[in-house]
């Protein structure tokens, strides 16, 4: 299993370490150690959670430092990227040649962001079905924070955690916002 978090300040300044760190320990639950795996590059920081059995790196392919990833993926299409030991370094090498191009050629369960590191840009996306979760606040001229959890935002000191009244209403009414709005404000 893997999580994934982080954050973009929009106004510039630099990523902060112990941000992420916060959020990396508000989604641990107690008696878990995963590898924590943590990149800052300017005003982004990104960071994954991997609670599964450590990769065998010793065949891995060569990292593409062009792009920074986070993600959580299950990838079944192109072929080259079933293996889970090529799987992330093929996405990363496929996203930074064709960026937002590539998602068409992408089936499988998905969360993931990549930050182009040339051209200072941030590319979120995760499966059309929404299987692997990818909870995310925008503040507008301030920050982008994304999370595989909520408590993941929250954790970031960048986020409330207060409830958004008129939006749990509607939940509990069967009249859905649709998937920029939460019951959190």
């Amino acid at each position: 299993m893997r999580l994934i978090a982080g954050f973009l300040h929009l106004d510039g300044r630099p990523a902060e370490e112990a941000r992420l760190y916060a959020m990396a320990a508000a989604m641990t639950e107690p008696g878990l150690d995963p590898r924590v795996n943590i990149r800052i590059d300017g005003p982004v920081g990104l960071l994954t959670l991997d609670f599964g059995p450590a990769p065998d790196f010793r065949a891995s392919a060569p990292r593409d430092e062009r792009l920074l990833l986070a993600a959580d993926i299950r990838l079944d299409e192109p072929e080259a990227l079933r293996d889970p030991i090529v799987r992330e370094a093929g996405l990363t090498q496929l996203l930074a040649a064709h960026g937002s191009a590539a998602l068409p050629q992408l089936a499988g369960d998905f969360a993931f962001a990549a930050w182009n590191r040339q051209d200072r840009t941030l590319l979120c996306a995760r499966d059309g079905l929404g299987i692997r979760p990818f909870f995310f606040a925008h503040r507008p001229d301030r920050q982008f924070l994304f999370a595989s959890l909520p408590r993941g935002l929250h954790a970031s000191g960048l986020v409330s955690r207060s409830l958004d009244r008129a939006s749990l209403v509607n939940e509990l009414l069967f009249r859905f916002d649709g998937p920029e709005r939460s019951l959190f404000d």
